[in-house]
């Protein structure tokens, strides 16, 4: 088996998705990466103690580790799963659609979620399955006769490692209460859009106002794409089903760092709308390129959000303490219009 899956770490080598042992000894080391393998690097070496990893298939939801005896399949919410290679061909694909999420799955069932799109993966995936198959069940079900040849879910209270049953119960608590007490507002966008229709003449007929209006439509669009996004997650992150805190926590702050960056980024543009609508050009121009720097404008930016997350983020945190006077601008700015409607009303 070995032999086998070095020569297919060999000809897929090149590809971004095929992680060599050193690859994956590197992000386990990282600090800051997005990694299904980071997310569960604890897990993943308990399971592999005293293991050669031979290589590693990863994209952003999952991930396979190979060692010569057993491969490893790995969903950065849901844990992780080990299987004896007599499995591997059985592993089927579900691509995301509009409906459905991605998913791997296994006697038609759904066993860990599936993000990418990716050709190449697939190509990668069914070389690996194929290759693997034509060892053949019977050298493949020899080495699994001294061992369950059902999968193990790593995580359950059947295969917990060295924690016992008591501290999984402990644990399973905090996830409920984790679960249970985890909430988030998000900003909804009827301000903006209500902003933008009823104004949409005075922003046209200012100087290259068309061409503005069409790059906040683009930075409206891209919210609502993130608005999704951490829907999506949110309701993951409080009835999907996690084997551990630590994993819960990392998708609890993940989830909220995507909050955080879709309510900067609206702040923004709320503000560039009204000073659009005022002629307040000086304080336009510099929130204009805030925006421009964080490449939001870009023409395809809103199929890229995933893939841009990290870089925003770290841009938003470079210009906080503009975003902060930004937030003390609208409070005061909210309290000068409440004193104004006050006064007519008298």
């Amino acid at each position: 088996m070995k032999e086998i899956l070095e020569k297919l770490f060999e000809s897929n080598k090149n590809s971004k998705f095929v992680k060599s042992s050193q690859d994956i000894e590197n992000i386990f080391n990282k600090m800051f990466v997005i990694s299904p393998f980071k997310v569960l690097q604890k897990q993943i070496k308990e399971v592999i103690t005293g293991k050669e990893i031979i290589f590693g298939l990863e994209e952003t939801s999952s991930g396979f580790i190979f060692t010569s005896d057993f491969f490893i399949i790995v969903g950065g919410s849901k844990g992780l799963i080990k299987y004896d290679y007599f499995f591997l061909p059985k592993i089927e694909t579900r691509q995301k659609t509009l409906i459905k999420n991605g998913s791997y799955l296994l006697d038609g069932k759904e066993i860990i979620p599936l993000g990418t799109k990716s050709e190449e993966f697939f190509k990668i995936f069914d070389e690996i399955k194929l290759k693997i198959s034509e060892v053949g069940v019977e050298e493949v079900n020899v080495k699994t006769q001294s061992r369950s040849t059902e999968h193990t879910l790593i995580g359950t209270l059947t295969n917990i490692g060295k924690r016992g049953e008591e501290e999984w119960e402990v644990e399973k608590i905090v996830i409920s209460k984790l679960q249970e007490n985890f909430q988030i507002d998000v900003v909804k966008l009827d301000t903006l859009e209500l902003l933008l229709k009823e104004n949409q003449k005075t922003i046209i007929n200012n100087e290259n106002g068309k061409e503005y209006l069409h790059k906040i439509i683009r930075v409206k669009n891209y919210l609502q794409n993130l608005e999704s996004l951490i829907d999506n997650k949110f309701k993951e992150t409080k009835s999907g089903i996690f084997y551990s805190k630590e994993n819960l926590r990392t998708f609890i702050r993940e989830t909220r760092n995507l909050n955080k960056i879709h309510g900067s980024i609206f702040s923004i543009t709320l503000l560039m709308v009204n000073e659009l609508i005022e002629e307040n050009f000086l304080d336009f121009y510099s929130h204009y390129e805030l925006l421009d720097n964080l490449g939001i404008f870009n023409s395809n930016y809103e199929d890229q959000v995933l893939m841009k997350l990290t870089s925003i983020e770290d841009k938003l945190d470079s210009i906080n303490s503009k975003l902060r006077y930004m937030n003390i601008l609208q409070t005061y700015n909210t309290y000068q219009l409440h004193k104004i409607k006050i006064n007519t009303s008298k």
